[in-house]
Order: C-alpha cells, then sequence, then structure tokens
C-alpha cells in the first residue's frame, strides 16, 4: 500500500493522544514528538532528486528513530495529568506537525525516481510508528498481524523486492481471480491483503522482477507505477477476469455497475460493520478479563502476559503492577516475576517499562541483578524506568550502575533521585564523583553528599571550600551543615580543620 495509506491511522490518533493529558515530563515528550516529526518533515521537504534521497538516506533513517523514541515515550505517558493550557496548546501543535509531515509524504511519492533504499526507509519507519499507536488501540488482532507481516517483508526483502499492488474498482464477484493472477506471477512470494472500501492493496514478496510483474498485470489499467517506491496502481477491468465458462457448468456472474449512491450505501454498510465488529470484540475482551476474587485470578493474569493481543497483555501488565504479590504463592511469584523478566528484555517499547515496575513489584530484591544487566545494556529508551527501579528498590548492588549516570545529562535528574532514595549506601560512589572537572556534576554530587552523606565525606567537601567555583563553595558548606545538622548525639564533626 502507498505511504499515506499506511500512515492514516497513525496520524488519526495523534490528537485523540495529546488530549489524554501529561504533567511537566510528558508535556515534554508530546513537544518532542512534534519536534522530530517537524525536523523530519523539514529534512524531507529539501529532497528532489535521486541523488538527494541517496544522501539523505542516514539523516532520515536517524530523523524517523528520533520519532520513534519520541512517539514511545509520549505514549508511555499519555495518562500522566495536563494544564489545560499544555492540552489546548498541544492540541494545535500536534494535527499541525501532522500534517506538514504527512504532506511532505504525498510529495515524495509523486517524485518519480526516487532511490530505493530512501523508499525501505521511509515505509519501513511508518509501518513502525502505526504499529507503536495501534498497540494502544483496541484493533482486531488480525490487524496487527497484517502490519506485523508487512514489516517483516519489508525488513527481509527490502523495497527492491517489495511490490504494493493497490487494485481499484475491484469487486467482490472477481476479487479471487485477480488474487489468482497475481499468485501466478509471483509463485513463490509471500501475499499479505488489505481491503479498504472499494480498494484492495496486495504487499508482495519477493518479487525479482519488477517489470516483468507489471508486464503480467493484464486485467487492467496502470494508473501509476513507481520502481523505486515498489507501488503499483491498478484500475480493474472486471470484465478482463470474468471467468470462462466450464462444460456443462452455469454461465459466469455478470458485472454489477452499481451508482456512487449504492457504493456509499454499501461504505457505510461497512463501516457500520466493522464497528460493531470491534465492540463485540471489547464486550468479549472484557468477559475474558480476570476477576480479583477468583481463586485462579493471577493465574489467568499469568497466562495473558503472554496474550497475543497487545491490549490484552498490557492489562495484564497493569493489574499485576497494581496488585499485592503476598496473595500469590510463591511458586506463582517466582512465575510472574520471571515473565515480568522476559518481557523487560524481549518486550516491545511500550511493555517494557511496564515490566520493569513489575520486576520491583514481584521480584524485590532478586530483580536486582536483572535490572543492572538491563540498564548495562544501553537501551537508551528504557533506562530512566531501570533508574528509578533501583532507587525504589534501595539496594546497594545499584549504587555504582545509577552513579555512573549521572555523567549522562541525559539521565542526570532520575539518577540523582535514584541515589537520594537509595540513601547512605550513596556515599562513597559520590565522594569518588565530587572532584570532577564538570563544575555542574561536581555540584550535584556535592549537593548529594549533603543529603545522604556522613562526616566520612568532610574530607572531599573541604575541598570544595577551596574551590574557585562559588556556587561549589556555598554548596559544600552547605552540605556539611546539612551532615553535621543529622547528627543525633556526640559532639558534632569539626569541619574547621
Amino acid at each position: 500500500m502507498r505511504i499515506s495509506v499506511r500512515c492514516q491511522s497513525v496520524f488519526a490518533t495523534v490528537v485523540v493522544m495529546a488530549m489524554s493529558g501529561c504533567a511537566t515530563k510528558a508535556e515534554k515528550a508530546f513537544q518532542r514528538v512534534v519536534d522530530s516529526m517537524n525536523e523530519l518533515a523539514e529534512t524531507l521537504s529539501g529532497i528532489k532528486t535521486t541523488a538527494e534521497s541517496r544522501e539523505a538516506v542516514p539523516v532520515v533513517e536517524a530523523q524517523f528513530q528520533e520519532v520513534s523514541e519520541a512517539w514511545r515515550e509520549a505514549i508511555a505517558r499519555r495518562n500522566e495529568k495536563a494544564s489545560k493550557t499544555a492540552v489546548e496548546r498541544l492540541t494545535r501543535e500536534l494535527p499541525a506537525a501532522v500534517t506538514r509531515l504527512q504532506s511532505q509524504i504525498e510529495r515524495l511519492q509523486r517524485v518519480r525516481g526516487l532511490a530505493p533504499e530512501f523508499w525501505t526507509i521511509v515505509i519501513a519507519g511508518t509501518i513502525e510508528h502505526q504499529l507503536l499507536v495501534i498497540e494502544t488501540q483496541p484493533v482486531p488482532p488480525d490487524t496487527v498481524t497484517r502490519l506485523r507481516e508487512m514489516e517483516r517483508l519489508i525488513k527481509t526483502y527490502g523495497n527492491q523486492k517489495t511490490i504494493s499492488l493497490e487494485l481499484n474498482n475491484l469487486t467482490v464477484f472477481v476479487e479471487s481471480e485477480a488474487l489468482a493472477r497475481i499468485n501466478k506471477a509471483a509463485p513463490n512470494a509471500t501475499i499479505v491483503r488489505n481491503r479498504e472500501l472499494d480498494k484492495l492493496t496486495v504487499v508482495i514478496a519477493p518479487v525479482e522482477d519488477f517489470d516483468a510483474f507489471l508486464k503480467s498485470l493484464d486485467f487492467g489499467t496502470v494508473l501509476f507505477e513507481d520502481k523505486s517506491q515498489g507501488v503499483i496502481q491498478l484500475a480493474v477491468s472486471p470484465e478482463k477476469l470474468e471467468k470462462k465458462r466450464t462444460t456443462g457448468g452455469p454461465a459466469p456472474d455478470a458485472v454489477i455497475v452499481k451508482t456512487p449512491e449504492q457504493l456509499e450505501e454499501e461504505r457505510k454498510r461497512r463501516e457500520a460493520a466493522h464497528a460493531e465488529a470491534l465492540r463485540k470484540w471489547e464486550e468479549e475482551r472484557k468477559k475474558r478479563e480476570p476477576n480479583p476474587d477468583s481463586p485462579d485470578y493471577f493465574d489467568k493474569l499469568a497466562e495473558m502476559m503472554a496474550s497475543s493481543i497487545p491490549s490484552e497483555k498490557s492489562k495484564a501488565l497493569d493489574l499485576l503492577i497494581a496488585a499485592d504479590p503476598s496473595k500469590a504463592s510463591a511458586e506463582l511469584r517466582g512465575k510472574i516475576a520471571r515473565n515480568f523478566k522476559q518481557i523487560a528484555e524481549t518486550g516491545s517499547m511500550i511493555e517494557k517499562p511496564k515490566a520493569v515496575r513489575g520486576l520491583v513489584v514481584w521480584g524485590g530484591q532478586f530483580s536486582v541483578p536483572i535490572l543492572i544487566t538491563i540498564l548495562e545494556s544501553g537501551d537508551r529508551f528504557l533506562a530512566p524506568d531501570v533508574i528509578r527501579a533501583l532507587g525504589d528498590l534501595k539496594d546497594p548492588r545499584g549504587v555504582g550502575p545509577v552513579a555512573a549516570r549521572l555523567k549522562d545529562f541525559r539521565y542526570r535528574d532520575v539518577a540523582a533521585a535514584a541515589l537520594r532514595s537509595i540513601g547512605p549506601p550513596a556515599e562513597d560512589a559520590l565522594i569518588e564523583i565530587a572532584p570532577t572537572t564538570d563544575p555542574q556534576l561536581c555540584l550535584l554530587a556535592v549537593n548529594l553528599l549533603g543529603e545522604v552523606g556522613t562526616p566520612k565525606c568532610f574530607e572531599v567537601l573541604r575541598m570544595g571550600l577551596k574551590s574557585r567555583n562559588p556556587e561549589v563553595r556555598l554548596a559544600s558548606k552547605n552540605a556539611m551543615a546539612k551532615i553535621n545538622g543529622r547528627k543525633t548525639a556526640g559532639k558534632p564533626a569539626d569541619s574547621s580543620n
């Protein structure tokens, strides 16, 4: 299918998500979505030739990744509280950014001959965004399966060997014959179908020879084709697909020409049927939800953690995070903790933060080595959640890995909060960090020592009193005063020597 079609379900949810509300950090997350989409749109606006599209591949790939990471963070924070002013502002800015990016993608679709590797990045990026957002929506499982299969084909064969064939004016009476012709033209290919009102989109891969495949489409008129995009639009001629009369068999069905009013009525009926199917699906989903008063409540939640339906799996994670583990057996607690570990390591970017929280609730101190391993893996998106988790567990084993993140400005605030939560066990690590040449890091370490330190750190604080930086001198003095103030017995520590 073409890029604009792939993007529609993503873009349609933006404002709804923004209206869910967001606190300060969430406002920043949604603003990051806006900024990253605007930057990507700006880059795409400058692409007009094959050479420019080829040169832009690494930049566009990095910017798509930035948009994806911004979406993941925004989705994770979508239910946080919001100020009315922030919601009103984001409700204006998000649709504008969406429209800008979508218009640039649609413009590029009309530019012939752009590099195939460029389209591979663009198509894969938009599918990824659609899958990210779709995880938060009540969408039938077959929709997710279809998108994931398209994503797999693109990643496996690239855009050069993947064709998106749009069949317009294709009636249900001759659809099977059209698919048979396509299968004959690409006998060893995987075919993924997607019906959109009066149009059928078929994604086929691998197709080794684009030109030969195009030539085989003799049952309609080619409206548009672009080898670099891997896109073909075909206006189907139903009379060319009528099945031949078999000996002694019935005559083929007549082609029914419908008026625009009839087609519109059919469209409304399909939309109503789709809405009804979604409603029934949601009712069935609610019926499947486990009963907290049932003896097998935690068993069912453990099973739901492995569900292939994202919304069902997400519901189980939320319920388990809010549950009291002491009400489950030791064996079941271990099983649930292991499930959280697996999701934290291999789950989606929406599931992983929940899994980290679940490890704190269900694994407790036993989760510390697991969380440290995840933190050391370099997952930038998940790192803040892991750091917070280690701070909540207050285990001294987490001090070193968390303190190391003070040196990275992206994690500095969350790492400082975690060390503050861990308390005195963080003192030795802060003593090592404080004598840095980075004034901001030095100031932060000194202030933290004032909150969690003991007289043991006075030596390094005395060094701070001699700093050329007046802020460090003042912070060192205040830190020593706080430490002295915490002493409940004995002579106050002497900081004058």
